[in-house]
């Protein structure tokens, strides 16, 4: 049987214990990282506070829009269930990205359960690559810069560019971390992409070089040395003639991409 109590924003905080009334979007948190707010709830129950946002369907269940965690571990332990009725448009995402919650990776996750192609090419070429998540999004959208992407990949709208730059990119990563720790590192990276960007860069040519004298890829302390790294392996025993300013040319493609960016919109 379910009761209910005013709060002070108008809503009714309904509770139940029938836990089958309820159903879970396809899109939400992974709901298997929760320790912490299992401990919260053994300890203090579900707080009031924070009841459980659910908007009713046409079948009569109520589908929970904001809450998963809270409902997963409330049902796990036998707690009641708190929880308003919405009748808003809001969608999970707008519900939960004013909280301020969610990590990229939760997106990730909810996305590729609920079915999103490109999401699952992100997470594969995440696992494979061993490259952060923010840098994965940004090469699998063609571009250095991961900033452009943030909110259409939080709101299931991102697209995977039809540009070689993700692969070129994880094909050198992928060498590199045979032969140093510091391969999947965000700056190396970016000073990665930043070259790979400029047409006289051979990949080949740097991954043999990288084999010859892998004891000068160390760590460095910024996106600049790093690229100046790259350059000076690049460059290594290279021919007279043969030898490439490749931060400057970096640098270079970096500022007609930005100006091309700011040309176009």
């Amino acid at each position: 049987m379910s009761r209910a109590k005013n709060t002070s924003h108008g809503l009714h905080i309904q509770v139940t214990s029938d836990y089958n009334r309820f159903e879970l979007l396809p899109f939400n948190r992974d709901v298997r990282k929760m320790k912490p707010l299992e401990a919260s709830f053994r300890k203090h129950g579900w707080k009031p506070a924070y009841p459980a946002d659910v908007e009713r369907m046409p079948s009569g269940k109520l589908r929970i829009k904001a809450g998963h965690r809270r409902f997963t571990i409330a049902k796990l332990l036998g707690i009641p269930i708190l929880y308003v009725e919405s009748h808003d448009d809001a969608d999970i995402f707008e519900t939960e990205i004013t909280q301020l919650q969610w990590s990229m990776d939760d997106y990730l996750q909810a996305h590729v359960r609920k079915g999103a192609p490109a999401y699952a090419v992100v997470r594969e070429y995440r696992d494979r690559t061993g490259i952060p998540l923010g840098l994965c999004i940004g090469l699998l959208g063609g571009q250095t810069s991961t900033s452009n992407f943030l909110k259409r990949f939080k709101d299931g709208t991102f697209i995977i560019s039809e540009s070689p730059l993700a692969e070129t990119v994880a094909e050198i990563i992928e060498f590199c971390k045979s032969v140093s720790n510091v391969a999947t590192l965000s700056l190396f990276v970016q000073a990665v992409a930043r070259c790979v960007f400029v047409p006289q860069f051979d990949p080949e040519r740097f991954k043999k070089k990288v084999r010859a004298f892998g004891s000068l890829l160390v760590k460095a302390p910024t996106l600049e040395r790093y690229t100046k790294m790259i350059e000076d392996i690049y460059n290594t025993h290279a021919p007279r003639g043969k030898h490439l300013s490749l931060a400057f040319l970096a640098d270079q493609s970096a500022r007609e991409r930005k100006a091309a960016k700011k040309q176009s919109g």
